[in-house]
């Protein structure tokens, strides 16, 4: 029990940025103290507190990109951290908005 003590509300800050292309979210974390942490995991989606997508990335790395969201959409995003056994609460909740695509081939069509 002293390990799951250990890691829960580990990741004690979560900050979002919003990155070209707009189809992408960026995101940054502290991490825990874990000695024998092994993942972070990192969920989102479009309303807050319901999280339908995840990904999962070495304890190492503070830092990520998530990628093929959808243009002008807001994401809602947490974290946890696991030693392959037990997993952390979740962080705090970051919400960004991918930035609009502008329109692509403009051409004049009449003189």
């Amino acid at each position: 029990m002293k390990k799951l003590i250990a890691i829960i509300g580990v990741l004690s800050m979560l900050a979002v940025s919003i990155a070209a292309p707009s189809s992408t979210i960026s995101l940054a974390w502290t991490p825990g103290d874990n000695p024998t942490g092994t993942q972070h995991l990192i969920f989102w989606g479009v309303a807050s507190g319901v999280y339908t997508n995840s990904i999962s990335v070495p304890y190492a790395q503070t830092n990520c990109t998530v990628s093929n969201l959808v243009s002008g959409t807001r994401y809602y995003f947490v974290a946890q951290e696991t030693d392959g056994t037990d997993v952390s609460a979740y962080s705090n909740e970051v919400n960004g908005k991918t930035k609009i695509n502008p329109p692509t081939s403009l051409t004049i069509v009449a003189p």
